[in-house]
């Protein structure tokens, strides 16, 4: 369920990757970057998290590591052009705002995106993500 949610939302935030301005990280770094537009608070958050041993988040750098050979801890936000870590960084920073499962209709990934993950601030809608998805 997880991966299906974070296909849509790659898919709903970059259109998989071909949306213009995916890859590019805007000179004064604010915006979002990479296939799951991941900004750089969002990042900064996950990144602290990951890298205090008493955070329950700092279990998932082993398993990545072990999965991946990638040591999260040491990505840079510039590397969330590697869409593996992009989708990473997303799935970890969308975890650490909520413990509400994630719904397994369209209709309920659609407002539990908008909720969590393109927060009340943001441009995207409901409707869109339905529509960019079904």
């Amino acid at each position: 369920n997880g991966i299906q949610f974070m296909k849509r939302v790659v898919n709903q935030e970059s259109r998989n990757g071909k949306a213009a301005g995916t890859y590019e990280i805007s000179s004064d770094g604010a915006g979002s970057f990479g296939v799951a537009q991941v900004d750089k608070v969002a990042f900064d958050a996950v990144q602290r998290k990951l890298r205090d041993k008493n955070s329950r988040y700092s279990g998932f750098v082993k398993t990545f590591k072990d999965a991946t050979n990638m040591d999260l801890t040491k990505v840079q936000y510039s590397a969330l052009g590697n869409d593996t870590l992009s989708i990473a960084f997303g799935r970890l920073y969308l975890m650490q705002l909520t413990a509400e499962k994630i719904p397994t209709t369209l209709d309920g990934r659609a407002a539990y995106w908008k909720k969590y993950y393109n927060t009340p601030a943001g441009a995207g809608t409901v409707a869109k993500y339905i529509r960019n998805n079904s």
